[in-house]
C-alpha cells in the first residue's frame, strides 16, 4: 500500500499540513503503540480496504474515535482545524 500511502502523503504535504510517512517493517499494533506514545494528534491507517476504495480511515489519539473519509474531506477537516488554532 506504499503507492497508495505516498500519494496521500504527498497531497497533505501539498495543502500544508505536517505529515510523517511511518512505512517501516513492523506491525501495526507496534506503529499505532508508537504513534500514541509521540502525541501524534491523528493517523492515518492505510491498508487493503483503504486502497480499494480510496478513503482513508482517520483515528483520533484522544478519543480513539475513527472517521472514513476521502483524501479531500480530510484536507478540508484539517485545514479548518489549523485556521481554528490561529
Amino acid at each position: 500500500h506504499t503507492e497508495f500511502a505516498e500519494k496521500v502523503f504527498g497531497e497533505l504535504k501539498e495543502a500544508g499540513i505536517r505529515v510523517e510517512l511511518d512505512d517501516n517493517n513492523e506491525t501495526l499494533g507496534k506503529k499505532i503503540r508508537n504513534w500514541k506514545i509521540e502525541k501524534v494528534p491523528y493517523a492515518i491507517i492505510i491498508g487493503d480496504q483503504e486502497a480499494q476504495s480510496g478513503e482513508l480511515t482517520l483515528e483520533n489519539r484522544d478519543s480513539d474515535e475513527k472517521q472514513e473519509l476521502s483524501v479531500e474531506k480530510l484536507i478540508e477537516k484539517l485545514q479548518k482545524q489549523i485556521e481554528e488554532k490561529k
